[in-house]
């Protein structure tokens, strides 16, 4: 066999013996390269760590470098003492609130009235319509009445307490009392506490006699649907207090829980029970207490009231036309 047939019979092992071999010297080549540079020719030389006295810093162990930058707090400077700080001084002290210890015994509020007063058990729910320097609007508890702070809406435990919820307002050092009805004027003074208060019994007649001028003007027309004369409406609003009674609200996550409904009540008159849950009053959410707040100021003027409850979970209605 000749060598040109020798060399195309194995061409391609030929072929791949001389990449091999060249990629040997190749790869060789780089490594040298790289020990070259990597790999130093001579151990370097170890210089001692002792030093000439002229660059060496004398051994201390003072930190006054430290507390002279005071790097951790900017805003009190140096702590070396260079730097005189600054004292601040203290606010003075607010005078304590005196407040007697009976607050049905309170002064009554000069120039304040109120229309309305809601009290619930769970404080956001409780509002009051408060009347003051010409402006009539709705008031929570923390809401400013000029230089007033609407502290209490409701009652309060003692000896005196009677079903007629009232509102507190305090200005810091005082506090004063707003019940339903006309403003005492700016000159008042407090009633001496010997006055004599009415008897519950006598309470008790007032309120059913009111009741009852209120049921005059209610009419049934159908199953849940009522007429209320306008004055009857009026009436309610003057003496709500009184026709409340023992009416106390709950908030719940169903709705308002009534509790307190008796059977002499106004709402007891509409077909409404103790453990009613009331919803909505024309659509306004009454779970809401700020919608509640709200729903209040546009029903005062509305025509027709359309309550929403349940009872035992089944959901009842009550229409009311106001005429």
């Amino acid at each position: 066999m000749g060598f040109d047939a020798v060399t195309r019979r194995y061409s391609l092992a030929i072929f791949l013996g001389l990449v091999a071999l060249a990629a040997y010297f190749q790869a060789s080549g780089i490594g040298a390269l790289v020990s070259g540079h990597l790999v130093p020719s001579s151990a370097p030389k170890i210089v001692s760590g002792k030093s000439s006295g002229a660059s060496s810093l004398p051994p201390t162990k003072s930190g006054k470098d430290v507390l002279a930058r005071n790097a951790f707090d900017s805003v009190t400077g140096p702590l070396d003492g260079s730097t005189k700080v600054a004292e601040t001084e203290e606010p003075a002290p607010k005078p304590a609130a005196h407040f007697g210890a009976d607050p049905y015994q309170d002064a009554a509020c000069a120039g304040v009235s109120s229309s309305l007063i809601t009290a619930a058990e769970d404080h956001a729910w409780s509002f009051a319509s408060i009347a003051a320097n010409g402006e009539d609007k709705l008031r929570r508890i923390g809401d400013k009445v000029g230089a007033f702070t609407v502290q209490h809406i409701g009652y309060y435990e003692s000896e005196n307490h009677d079903i007629q919820p009232r509102v507190w307002l305090v200005d810091g050092t005082s506090r004063c009392i707003v019940e339903m009805g006309s403003a005492p004027p700016p000159t008042a003074k407090p009633a001496p506490t010997t006055t004599e208060r009415p008897t519950t019994s006598k309470k008790a007649s007032q309120r059913k006699e009111l009741e009852n001028k209120v049921k005059s003007k209610i009419t049934k027309v159908g199953d849940g649907k009522f007429e209320v004369d306008k004055s009857g409406v009026e009436m309610i609003i003057q003496h709500y207090a009184k026709l409340a009674g023992s009416l106390r609200g709950k908030a719940t996550k169903d709705g308002m829980k009534l509790t307190g409904i008796k059977e002499s009540s106004i709402l007891h008159e509409l077909g409404m029970q103790s453990g009613d849950m009331l919803q909505s009053i024309n659509g306004f959410d009454m779970t809401d207490p700020d919608k509640a707040v709200d729903a209040y100021a546009k029903l005062r003027r509305a025509g027709k009231l359309e309550i929403a409850y349940s009872r035992d979970g089944s959901p009842q209605k009550v229409e009311v036309q106001i005429k």
